[in-house]
């Protein structure tokens, strides 16, 4: 029995000798996904500028609870049945697959593009999902992104929302 206990001590010397020593393998870690409350005490308005200013940092998980709440109140409220959607949806499904892409210039943000081509400001953080920006607020200038719909030009989109907005205002 010592003999064999012996060889089979001396072959696991061997075995290891020019090669690195084996790494110790941890077993995957199981994690939950983190839930988040509703900040408390805020009043509804206050609630979607919280979730507004926490996708602009690129956090939907905190967001959703914030605008849940907002549409508990407001629940047919339009601007928190898009951030719920924008934050819930495929972007792709969403805004469309056809895109074109648009070249980020001084002083635009994704709002803004949001705003000029596809008229509504709000729909930043679909627009940054679309294009796989986990921070909206982290875009930079000279950027490359892809908008939602046929191309055009941000001088026709701004015609077409000036006249959306005198017809709106009659």
């Amino acid at each position: 029995m010592r003999a064999i206990v012996a060889v089979l001590l001396s072959a696991c010397g061997t075995l290891g000798k020019g090669t690195a020593p084996a790494a110790k393998v941890e077993p995957p870690r199981v994690t939950q996904a983190m839930e988040y409350e509703p900040s408390p005490g805020l009043t509804p308005r206050q609630r979607v500028g919280r979730a507004i200013e926490l996708l602009g940092q690129g956090e939907p998980a905190k967001a959703r609870p914030e605008v849940v709440a907002f549409l508990t109140a407001y629940p047919e409220n339009k601007l928190g049945r898009s951030l719920q959607a924008q934050i819930d949806e495929d972007p792709k499904v969403l805004l469309g697959a056809q895109s074109f892409p648009y070249v980020l210039k001084s002083g635009e943000t994704l709002s803004t593009v949001a705003e000029r081509f596809l008229g509504d400001r709000f729909l930043f953080w679909a627009l940054a999902r679309y294009n796989g920006i986990e921070t909206p607020s982290r875009t930079e200038v000279g950027q490359t992104v892809m908008i939602p719909g046929p191309p055009r030009s941000p001088a026709a989109s701004r015609r077409r929302q000036t006249y959306a907005a005198l017809i709106d205002a009659r």
